[in-house]
């Protein structure tokens, strides 16, 4: 008697290959799926459709960033903070209507956007400005870099981006720069970095991206940092996303990893300074100009503009 497939599972979407070349197995019923709009695919292979959403805000936003009970984004210049009750509140009413960077450092959130510089705490804002306690004898030269737009904390010190170059703080102090010192220099502009790191181990590090390749700098600061290409191709501008180490390591650690997005696919970076492409053979994505990520727990979410 003649039998017929049975779909059971789905092993993800795949548009590597064409349409009809995507294989079906027999013995498990899973296949790859050319498209998938608007579902939610779990580990056992279950389809499901995506909750809707809930629009709490009609204007134009971008930037949009949270950090444990804060959120902000950017609104026509204005920048705004989404609070947990559903109201937001208009930060400041002039900041620009271009990219903004956050990070959190020494318990407050510090934001930039290389016109506009702040210092955010609770409901308070503060002029992110020069400050530095000079001890004797230290005849270095003291300040803020000129212009810088990406930042990045790491390792006790806050890191700051102006073109292909990159600043570090004084340990501990974010409104204290070195101008005596030289900068890192990269082939070309950074466009995108974070820091990722295991808890109780030496392993530390930034990744870097330049709009050739992805760098990894293991270490603390300029001191010791080894630099390494780790990937001969850019990310997508605004996917770099630190995720929980333990869904991304193998043997569960505790510390931060990072996940982003290139034109071959997802990938996973570790403190090591390892990188693994966690779509390989599956997924290609159109050049990607720019993006936004997200991390939930056990899912990445991330958003593409491309060419």
């Amino acid at each position: 008697m003649a039998t017929r497939p049975i779909f059971k599972a789905a092993r993800g979407l795949n548009n590597a290959i064409e349409a009809h070349r995507l294989t079906y197995d027999s013995e498990t019923g899973a296949c790859d799926l050319a498209e998938a709009v608007n579902v939610i695919i779990d580990d056992s292979g279950s389809v499901s459709r995506r909750k809707g959403v809930q629009n709490h805000f009609e204007d134009p936003a971008h930037s949009l960033w949270s950090h444990g009970d804060y959120c902000f984004f950017v609104s026509n210049g204005r920048l705004m903070r989404y609070i947990k009750n559903g109201s937001i509140v208009t930060v400041h009413p002039s900041v620009g209507d271009i990219p903004m960077f956050f990070e959190w450092f020494q318990s407050h959130v510090w934001a930039n956007n290389g016109l506009f510089r702040a210092i955010l705490k609770d409901l308070t804002i503060s002029s992110w400005d020069f400050l530095f306690q000079a001890e004797a004898g230290d005849t270095r030269t003291m300040g803020l870099p000129d212009s810088f737009t990406r930042i990045a904390a790491h390792a006790g010190r806050m890191f700051a981006v102006s073109g292909n170059l990159l600043y570090e703080s004084e340990p501990g102090n974010a409104r204290a720069f070195s101008l005596s010192d030289l900068p890192l220099v990269f082939e070309s502009d950074i466009i995108d970095m974070i820091s990722v790191g295991q808890t109780g181990k030496s392993q530390r590090g930034l990744f870097v991206s330049t709009r050739e390749a992805v760098h990894f700098l293991s270490g603390t600061s300029r001191a010791n940092f080894i630099k390494q290409e780790v990937l001969s191709e850019p990310v997508a501008p605004g996917t770099m996303t630190r995720c929980p180490l333990s869904e991304i390591s193998s043997n569960g650690a505790d510390g931060t990893g990072a996940m982003w997005v290139c034109h071959s696919g997802v990938f996973q970076g570790l403190p090591d300074g390892s990188v693994k492409n966690t779509t390989t053979g599956r997924l290609v994505l159109s050049k990607p100009v720019s993006g936004a990520a997200a991390i939930l727990p056990g899912q990445y979410f991330f958003s593409l503009e491309v060419e």
